[in-house]
């Protein structure tokens, strides 16, 4: 998480954002989200909705993977 604010903190610092870094940024919000949201439950008042322990793990991972590729595409932009 330290690495994910220096990060940020270097791209507001120079105040570019091209398309590569909004790009990683987006990745990495939607993917954050993603795995927060990945069991579809809501706290047990509609567990006939929430998704199987399958749906779940998948849904983490595509999200995991979401936040990996944007954390790569901002650390490469930030280290040019």
């Amino acid at each position: 998480m330290d690495m994910l604010r220096v990060v940020t903190m270097n791209v507001l610092q120079r105040k570019v954002c091209n398309m590569k870094t909004a790009i990683g940024v987006l990745l990495l919000f939607v993917g954050f989200i993603t795995m927060a949201g990945s069991a579809g439950d809501c706290d047990g008042k509609c567990m006939e909705y929430a998704n199987t322990l399958g749906e779940m793990i998948i849904i983490a991972l595509i999200g995991l993977t979401m936040t990996v590729i944007g954390g790569m595409i901002l650390l490469n932009e930030n280290s040019k």
